[in-house]
């Protein structure tokens, strides 16, 4: 293998990085996280530029695994683990691990009135 080949061969490794480059450097500027970041990561997949658009869908899609498995979550199971607090949901931990006001956990009620805020 020559050098000149070599060279044309890392020519679209090279793209690669620097789109990589420019989206890491965007994040860090900005300080995104959670929904915010891919937010923007989608956002940047669609200026029109193909050749790296399938690059960022597949950093996004990466990304987007713990958002949605944290989303499924609390949708289907009622649970939510958000260790970073990046979810628009809070959890209103009980007083003295007990339940508040005498309400049981069958209830409904506690679970999801006195439990959780917006």
């Amino acid at each position: 293998m020559t050098l000149r080949s070599l060279t044309s061969k890392l020519i679209p490794i090279r793209n690669h990085l620097r789109t990589l480059a420019i989206i890491a450097d965007g994040i860090a500027s900005c300080n995104l996280r959670g929904g915010k970041l891919l937010s923007n990561l989608l956002r940047h997949s669609l200026d029109g530029k193909t050749e790296h658009t399938t690059l960022i869908r597949s950093v996004a899609c990466d990304v987007s695994m713990p958002w949605y498995k944290l989303l499924n979550n609390w949708l289907a199971n009622g649970i939510l683990n958000d260790y970073h607090n990046e979810f628009f949901v809070k959890e209103i931990k009980p007083n003295g691990g007990g339940m508040t006001s005498g309400l049981s956990s069958t209830s409904g009620y506690y679970t999801w009135h006195q439990r959780y805020v917006l």
